[in-house]
C-alpha cells in the first residue's frame, strides 16, 4: 500500500544509504512464555505496517516486534549500502510509549528509514 510503503521492491530504493536492511532485534515486545523468552527474536518490523496488504497479522504477534536499543538506548543497524550506525527507536521512526522499557506504539510512526525512498507522507506526527 501506497501509506506504509513497506516492505518495497528493490527496483524503487533510491537511497539505500539511508533504508534498514537489519538491526538488533528482540522479538515481540510481548513475553509470551513462562521463562520470559521474547517470540520471533529474528524479526524485526518497521514502525508502520501495511496489513491489508502485506497480510503481516498471519505471520505475526500481537504486538510488534522493533529494533531493540540495547546497546546505551541505541540499536545497532546495518543499510543497504553496506554501512552500519546506531540510531535511537525515535530515529528509526518508532513513537515510544514507555522509554524505561522501550515499548514502542503498535503501527504509528514514520517508515521514511525503511520504505527505501527516504521519507514518509503518511507519517504520524511525533
Amino acid at each position: 500500500g501506497e501509506a506504509a510503503n513497506y516492505p518495497v521492491r528493490l527496483s524503487r530504493i533510491v537511497v539505500p544509504f539511508d533504508t534498514v536492511a537489519l538491526a538488533d532485534s528482540s522479538g515481540s515486545q510481548l513475553l509470551r512464555t513462562t521463562e520470559g523468552i521474547r517470540e520471533h527474536a529474528y524479526t524485526m518490523d518497521s514502525p508502520r505496517l501495511d496489513v491489508p496488504n502485506t497480510h503481516s497479522d498471519e505471520f505475526a504477534q500481537d504486538d510488534p516486534s522493533p529494533a531493540d536499543p540495547r546497546h546505551g538506548g541505541r540499536a545497532n543497524v546495518s543499510f543497504l549500502d553496506g554501512h552500519g550506525e546506531p540510531h535511537t527507536l525515535q530515529e528509526l521512526g518508532y513513537r515510544q510509549h514507555d522509554e524505561v522499557d522501550w515499548w514502542v506504539a503498535v503501527d504509528e510512526g514514520d517508515n521514511a528509514m525503511w520504505n527505501g525512498i527516504g521519507y514518509d507522507r503518511e507519517a504520524d506526527e511525533p
